[in-house]
Order: structure tokens, then sequence, then C-alpha cells
């Protein structure tokens, strides 16, 4: 008789669990197919249009920004263009820090974070010290990409370059690997 109770209640609280998950998994696991495969397509169109025109999918402006081909439309590159300029300043840093102006103390001593960038950041800058992660193997180092890590994460053995949350660890994705962005691992 203990082991009817037993499996009947089992049997009702996998009920229970099964009817506690969000209502919308179906249509997110929907969703993410359908990013990935929309990924998949427009690499594609990139890659062959790399192959017949002899481009390169990244360039670099004359202002220093890096220009990345992202699809083909009707025959012609479109593009993501990277903007960073002094962040640190501008976005206030200093004053979110520990002993900055705010009160806030940010550390970053036990967060993580991950940045989708043209290319992945440069995993052994000092500023790193071991907290960087990058999980697109094959992917191109980007200043860029390394320049908005820094902005984050930078431990500020140059004390000019502290980041916003020198205690944290991250990861740094490519941003043409879109569907990457849904897993953390």
């Amino acid at each position: 008789m203990k082991n009817v109770i037993f499996f009947i209640s089992f049997l009702f609280s996998l009920s229970i669990s099964a009817q506690s998950l969000p209502k919308d998994l179906v249509k997110i696991n929907r969703l993410l197919e359908k990013a990935i495969q929309d990924d998949k397509a427009r690499n594609a169109r990139v890659n062959a249009y790399l192959k017949n025109s002899g481009e390169t999918r990244m360039n670099v402006s004359g202002q220093g920004q890096e220009l990345f081909i992202y699809d083909i439309v009707d025959g012609k590159p479109t593009y993501l263009i990277t903007h960073n300029e002094a962040s640190v300043i501008s976005l206030g840093a200093d004053a979110v820090r520990e002993g900055g102006g705010l009160g806030l103390n940010l550390t970053g001593e036990n967060s993580r974070v991950a940045i989708w960038d043209s290319g992945i950041s440069r995993d052994s800058h000092q500023e790193f010290e071991g907290r960087l992660k990058n999980n697109d193997s094959g992917a191109d180092f980007s200043n860029h990409s390394t320049h908005v890590m820094g902005t984050l994460l930078a431990g500020g053995i140059d004390s000019k370059a502290k980041g916003f949350i020198p205690g944290a660890t991250a990861k740094a994705f490519d941003l043409m690997t879109t569907h990457k962005k849904y897993y953390w691992n």
C-alpha cells in the first residue's frame, strides 16, 4: 500500500511540475529553431557573396570603425558597424565603482557577463587576468570587442584602463554567429 501511495504522490508531483512550466516554452523553442535556421541561411548568402566578390567579411572604415557584412539583400551587402569611443569616461564608470560618487561600489564580484561583438575579445590581455572565455572557436580577435570587454571587465592593472566591473568573469561571442547567443554553458 505504501508503494502505491508513493507512486500516486510521485505522479501527482510530476503533473504539478509539468503544469508549472512556462506555457510559451514550445513557442520559445520554435523561435530559437527559426533563429538558428535564419542564421544559417544568412551565413550561406554572405559566404556565397564573398566567394564571388573576393571581398572580406570585415573591413575597417577611415574612422576606425569595424564594418561587417551581415547579410546580402537584393545582391548587395548590408553591414553591422561598431561604435564605441571614450566609453569609460562618457558612461561614468568611475562614479559606480568602489569609492565612486554614486556610492554603488560595483566590483563585479560573483557576477558574470557576456558580450556579442565584432569577433572575439583578446582573452590573453593583461587586464582580463584569466576571467574571460571566448566561446566562438575559429572567430577572429577584434580590437573593438576587446575594447568593449575592457570597458566592462578591465582589472585596472593600468589604472586608466579599469572597467565598470573589474571583478566579474565574462564570455565573448562573435556576433556573426548569432544563434550561439542563446546558450551560456
